[in-house]
Order: C-alpha cells, then structure tokens, then sequence
C-alpha cells in the first residue's frame, strides 16, 4: 500500500461530456448520462444496478420529499422488475456516500438536494463544487510553496 494513500479524503471524478439532443428526451436516458458525468458508473459498463438505484431515489426523494431506508429501497427496486443483492444496494450507497452525491442520515437514504426539495435539485452539482474548490485551494498551496524551493 502507499503510505500516501492516508492523505486521500475523497476522489471526485466529474466527465464533461456532450448532451445531445436524444439524451434528453429519455428520463433513463438523462439518468444514465448523469451516473456517467459524475462518475457513478463508468463508460460503456452494462450493469444496471447503479442506474437502477438512482432512479428509485430520485423518484422517491422528488415526489415524496423523503429518504428511504434500505429495506424500502429493496422494496421499490422488486416492484419495478429491478431486483439486486441488498450487498450491492449498500455497496452503491457506500460509494455515492463517499462520492458527496448521497447522504444517510437515520438509516435513510437521498441525495444531497436542499431541504429534500426538487428546486434544490442543482445542489447535487454544488457538492461536487465545493470539495472540487477546496481540493484546488490545497493544490494552489503545494504549488506556491514549490515554486518558493526553486
């Protein structure tokens, strides 16, 4: 292992991509391209599992302005013919946690929108502002302290 890998709080992966037109027809369309930009999925990965989370919680968090427990997260993804391990619905949830996407609060559940409200669907976006920002600032400090060595 190397040692530096201590200092590692978070990784952001964010993909600029194109959005063509056919994108946003689709909500699975719009849904598959938003886990790829921001990294939930990876290119050409044909594992639904990920896809299929998303679009449960962001159904449920956007009509009923709550988040869900595991168990009710199970539960939705059977009744719509998407059924996965519950290892892999908490594997997935773990890696949006860490990813600043999802957060648990209760044993529950959503994605970081302000006050579980859809008008405040962007914060998902200003998540991954600010640790990208405060990743930034602390590279800026390496650099000016490295071209203070030379």
């Amino acid at each position: 292992m190397i040692p530096e890998s201590q200092y590692i709080q978070s990784s952001i992966v964010v993909r600029d991509m194109r959005m063509p037109q056919e994108v946003t027809l689709t909500k699975a369309s719009l849904i598959r391209w938003l886990a790829l930009a921001l990294g939930l999925i990876n290119p050409n990965e044909s594992r639904k599992s990920v896809i299929d989370l998303v679009e449960v919680l962001l159904n449920n968090q956007l009509r009923n302005r709550r988040g869900m427990a595991v168990d009710e997260i199970m539960a939705a993804l059977k009744s719509n013919g998407k059924a996965c391990s519950e290892k892999t619905v908490r594997y997935h949830l773990l890696r949006m946690e860490k990813r600043g996407v999802v957060r648990r609060s209760n044993k529950e559940y959503s994605f970081i929108i302000s006050d579980l409200d859809d008008a405040g669907i962007e914060s998902i976006a200003d998540s991954y502002d600010v640790r990208y920002k405060n990743a930034m600032e602390k590279i800026r400090i390496a650099l000016a302290k490295l071209k203070g060595m030379y």
